[in-house]
């Protein structure tokens, strides 16, 4: 039983399935996105999660039947153990827990970092040096930004060559986050409200760090010109597989 102040979304999404059936032993850690599962449900998941959190004044709690567990007991539940409200609650529980939700949202704020951390004001001029009215087209308000891995700032500030383009679509961030994979994203939207992106260097064959952004737009920044232009391909079909594009 869910005991919220606030409403459940309606219409939650599937669970992941395998021949027909329900995967009953997936957990609510791999559901979040970590491990071999079912990737589209772990999107659509993270939007539900998305909509809930928006609709909360204060953070998620678990539900009473978990009231005593711990972060490590929640990431190992079955789904099969639990109601679909109980799972998004979980998921969103673990989300904040996580600080993968975004804290602004709620009326506390706080977030540990265990690694080194930059101000991410070097972010916002090398983006302003390739475009310089993106950042002004956004919702956001940038005057005023927090802290960033060092090595994402790091990162930017070697790049040698940068370019902006725009895929077309809004994006929710926090599903991007799943879809992309949580251990090449950063998105902490209370530091700073795009998205950094890592593909692991293997894939493109030189150091890469795109920032993503609500409204669809993209700065990439690279080790040269053919760098830029193969991660656009590889970011554009990456999201288009996941249904993000269209």
């Amino acid at each position: 039983m869910i005991n919220s102040e606030d409403a459940i979304p309606e219409n939650l999404p599937r669970l992941p399935h395998r021949g027909g059936q329900v995967r009953a032993d997936v957990t609510i850690e791999q559901l979040s996105g970590y491990g071999d599962t079912d990737l589209q449900a772990s999107v659509t998941w993270a939007m539900a999660v998305g909509e809930y959190a928006a609709n909360r004044s204060t953070p998620p709690t678990l539900p009473p039947s978990f009231e005593d567990a711990t972060v490590d007991d929640i990431r190992q539940v079955m789904i099969g153990h639990c109601s679909k409200e109980e799972i998004l609650v979980l998921l969103a529980w673990l989300a904040y827990q996580d600080d993968r939700l975004d804290r602004d949202l709620f009326s506390d704020d706080e977030s540990g970092q265990d690694q080194p951390m930059r101000n991410a004001e070097p972010v916002v001029r090398a983006i302003e040096s390739v475009d310089d009215d993106l950042l002004s087209e956004t919702p956001e308000d940038y005057s005023t930004v927090g802290s960033l891995p060092a090595q994402i700032v790091s990162s930017i500030e070697a790049a040698t060559a940068a370019s902006a383009f725009d895929l077309g679509y809004n994006l929710n961030l926090n599903a991007v986050a799943i879809g992309l994979g949580l251990d090449n994203t950063e998105y902490s939207p209370q530091e700073f409200p795009g998205e950094f992106y890592r593909p692991e260097r293997g894939s493109l064959g030189e150091d890469v760090t795109m920032v993503i952004f609500g409204t669809g737009q993209v700065v990439c920044f690279a080790q040269s010109d053919r760098g830029v232009r193969e991660s656009e391909t590889s970011l554009r079909e990456q999201l288009d597989d996941l249904g993000f594009l269209g």
